[in-house]
Parts: C-alpha cells; sequence; structure tokens
C-alpha cells in the first residue's frame, strides 16, 4: 500500500469520525496520525484532504446525491465518506491530484473494506463524474456560499459585516492555517530564531506580542516545544490574557478549559494568583498536571451561570470569561463548524452567555476588569451582548482606547463605546474573536 493511498484511506476515516462521532477535525487527524506512520509530505496531503472535504462538504454531497440513485442518505457513513474525499480530488484538486489515482484508489478502498458491490458502485459513480468534468459537464459552485464553504446564514452573515471583503475572509479561512506559538519568556524574536536554526520558517506576529507564527517545518518537535519554552496557542486567545492589566494580581479565569490563557496569566506576571473555574473536572486535573507555577493556581469546578461556589466568591481584580460559543471564527483551524452550527443555537449560546456575564458580574471587585471574549464573529455573541450588559450593569463601563496596553494600539481599532476589538483573519493573522474589556467604577 503506497504513502498515498494511506494518507486517503486515513482520511476518509477522520472525516467518519468527525461527521458521526462529532470529534474534532484537529484532535480526530492527531489522533490517526499517532496509530499511522504517515510523515512529512503524507501527513500533509491527509490533512489538506480532511479540511478540504469537510469545507466543502455542500457543494461536496449535492454532487454525489444527484448521481446515487438512492440518494447519499442511502451510505452507510464509512462508504459515504469514501465518495466524499475522492469527489473533493476530482473537483477541487484536479489541478494536484492525477484523477486516476484518486478514482482508484478509492474503488480499492471501497472494495476492500466494504465488498465487490461497493467497490463497483464507487467506480461507476467516481468514473461518470470524471467524465463530466472532463467534458465541462460540471458547473460551478450555486452560489457564493457554496463557493466558500459556507451555509447561506453564515455567508449573509458575513457580508452584512464585511461587505465585498467576505470573500477574502474566507479565502483565509479556507487556506491552510499557520501555527501560533506563544514564547512564554514573552520574547517572540528569539523564539523564532531558534525555531529558524531547527528549520522551521518563522515570524514574529506583526500585532500580537510574544507570538510566534510558523508556516514550515515540524514546529511542534523542535526543543523549545519539547521543553515547554513555547506553546500551541493562537493569537486570537493570546491577545484576551494580554488585556488583563499587569497589576491585576487577583484573577480569576471563570472557562479555564485546559487552561490555555490561565498559564499564559501566570507566565505574564510572575507574583499572580489564578483561580480556574470550569464544569469539567478532566480538563481542570489537565491542567494542574502542565502548569509549573502550581502553588499560584487554584482549580474548581463551576457549572456557569449557577451561584458561584465558596472558592470563587469574592473581591477579585480581573474576571476572564472565554464563553462557549456558536466558534464560527475557528473555521480555518475547525472547518466542521460550518456545518454543525444553525440560528437557533447562536440565539441560545447569545442568552448562556448573558446569563454567564451577569453571575460573573458581582465577583469583580470595585475598580476591577472583566474580560468577556467570544471567538465568533454574530453580532449577538459579542457586540450586543455587551451593549445589552452595558446597559443592565452601570456599575461597569467601556475601556478606552487609550486605557489598552500600548503593545496591543499598533493595528487594532478598538470601540470606546463597547471597550471591545474585533479581530478577522485577513486583517489580523487570528481566528476570528471579539474581545471587550469592561471595567467596575471605583
Amino acid at each position: 500500500m503506497t504513502g498515498r493511498h494511506t494518507s486517503r484511506t486515513l482520511a476518509a476515516q477522520v472525516v467518519t469520525r468527525v461527521c458521526e462521532d462529532r470529534a474534532f477535525s484537529q484532535r480526530a487527524l492527531a489522533s490517526a496520525f499517532d496509530a499511522a506512520p504517515l510523515e512529512g509530505r503524507e501527513r500533509a496531503f491527509a490533512t489538506r484532504l480532511v479540511y478540504g472535504t469537510l469545507t466543502h462538504l455542500g457543494r461536496i454531497d449535492r454532487i454525489l446525491d444527484g448521481r446515487l440513485k438512492k440518494g447519499l442518505g442511502s451510505l452507510k457513513p464509512a462508504l459515504r465518506d469514501v465518495l466524499r474525499v475522492a469527489v473533493y480530488q476530482l473537483v477541487h484538486e484536479g489541478e494536484h491530484v492525477p484523477p486516476f489515482a484518486a478514482v482508484n484508489e478509492a474503488v480499492g478502498h471501497a472494495r476492500a473494506r466494504h465488498g465487490r458491490g461497493a467497490g463497483n458502485l464507487v467506480n461507476a459513480v467516481l468514473r461518470g463524474l470524471q467524465r463530466d468534468i472532463e467534458r465541462s459537464r460540471v458547473g460551478p459552485p450555486e452560489s457564493p456560499a457554496e463557493e466558500h464553504g459556507l451555509r447561506p446564514w453564515m455567508w449573509d452573515l458575513l457580508v452584512a459585516q464585511r461587505g465585498e471583503e467576505a470573500s477574502e475572509v474566507m479565502k483565509v479561512f479556507n487556506a491552510p492555517s499557520p501555527l501560533h506559538l506563544r514564547a512564554r519568556s514573552g520574547d517572540a524574536a528569539a523564539l523564532v530564531e531558534e525555531l529558524g536554526s531547527c528549520g522551521v520558517e518563522a515570524s514574529v506576529h506583526p500585532i500580537v506580542p510574544g507570538c510566534a507564527v510558523c508556516r514550515g517545518g515540524e514546529a511542534l518537535r523542535t526543543a523549545p516545544v519539547a521543553d515547554g519554552r513555547a506553546v500551541v496557542q493562537d493569537a486570537g486567545s493570546q491577545t484576551v490574557s494580554l488585556l488583563v492589566p499587569h497589576d491585576a494580581l487577583r484573577v480569576l479565569d471563570a472557562c479555564a478549559g485546559i487552561g490555555g490563557k490561565t498559564r499564559h496569566l501566570l507566565d505574564l506576571v510572575s507574583d499572580r494568583a489564578v483561580t480556574s473555574a470550569d464544569i469539567h473536572a478532566r480538563k481542570l486535573a489537565h491542567l494542574a498536571q502542565r502548569v509549573d507555577e502550581i502553588d499560584r493556581l487554584d482549580t474548581v469546578r463551576w457549572t456557569l451561570p449557577s451561584d458561584p461556589p465558596e472558592a470563587v466568591r469574592g473581591s477579585w481584580d480581573a474576571v476572564v470569561l472565554d464563553a462557549p460559543c456558536s466558534a464560527l471564527g475557528t473555521l480555518g483551524r475547525h472547518p466542521e463548524v460550518r456545518w454543525t452550527r444553525s440560528p437557533g443555537q447562536v440565539a441560545t449560546l447569545a442568552a448562556l452567555q448573558a446569563q454567564m456575564l451577569d453571575a460573573l458580574a458581582p465577583l469583580v471587585g470595585e475598580g476591577g476588569v472583566l474580560v468577556y471574549a467570544v471567538c465568533t464573529f454574530t453580532p449577538e455573541e459579542g457586540l450586543e451582548n455587551v451593549r445589552s450588559f452595558l446597559g443592565r450593569w452601570p456599575s461597569f463601563r467601556a475601556c478606552r482606547a487609550d486605557e489598552v496596553p500600548s503593545s496591543l494600539q499598533v493595528g487594532l481599532r478598538w470601540d470606546d463605546s463597547t471597550g471591545g476589538v474585533r479581530l478577522w483573519p485577513d486583517l489580523h493573522g487570528t481566528d476570528g474573536f471579539q474581545i471587550f474589556r469592561l471595567h467596575r467604577r471605583s
């Protein structure tokens, strides 16, 4: 079995895990790579197939559904996804992937895993599609939304905010995402130099201090990552922690997850203490194992927006809420999100976020700050939620642009009315984020 055959087989299996088990594509790929001996070029090829197939799933499924007598839903998921990955190659990778290779290996995979009849079906569907492509009988995407791999309501939402620039936003979302590393020392230039000596192409992030952008090489296998001096963290996520004032020495990270921002908060100020709260005890245990400064960290299980447990009651210098959200700002790293979200979910999440903000507001001490972030571009979850919060809580005010750390004032446009900034992949080289700093009046 050739490496490319293994890459295609692996890609189809990962797509099935994502679509059937709701696994995140990044984690499913990482797990598959742990089990499969793929290196370098073959790993990159498998990754491209998974991300490309998930990105263009709408168009791929429309093409397949019209070529199957009983429709796409009649197929077992594993066989369906062999076809999906092959169609992606024929329709979207024709200039880079030989059509005969995509077809032959899909047919071989189907026969080996699902029997002769399945192989014959795959052969008939793909050979017919290949002939139609060669004769220019396969039309273009039916809409801008399909072209860019979005549901129509998502495309309309993006156009409402970015207008003619919406296509540029999606070009960046749909291109391979660079890897962002945070230099725990804060010295991104030194990290970039060391990565370069390891053969990794890297640069200092133009906006976010302490962040290195990696576009080539095996960055995760280098010494800075292996010994813990650099950690993987998106530049947008790093910005959240950077908005916490340096004189905030008691900080509550209210939805800590696995603790990327908690670790950043501890690294930024040597005498800062952080309490990390999350609904998942497993994530908190994982966080405690990863933190060097364990004497400055407390963890507590808390299901927001319920009443705070005793461990978090009191007056905090800063409270950070990186809230559960629709995650539409992470389309580059999680292309599957575009097919699993609905307008109803956005409304439900926005209501939950508002409740979380109300639960956390009383915990912010006078003169303290509440940093609120969502990795999405829906106004309901960001801008509108903050405006509503400021109306409900007159004891809070929006942070002014001149109060933002000077290191974050270059290249970012701050909104004094909401104390926030919107980050976009095409403008700022980050995930899509909305981040707000709100001050409690003294």
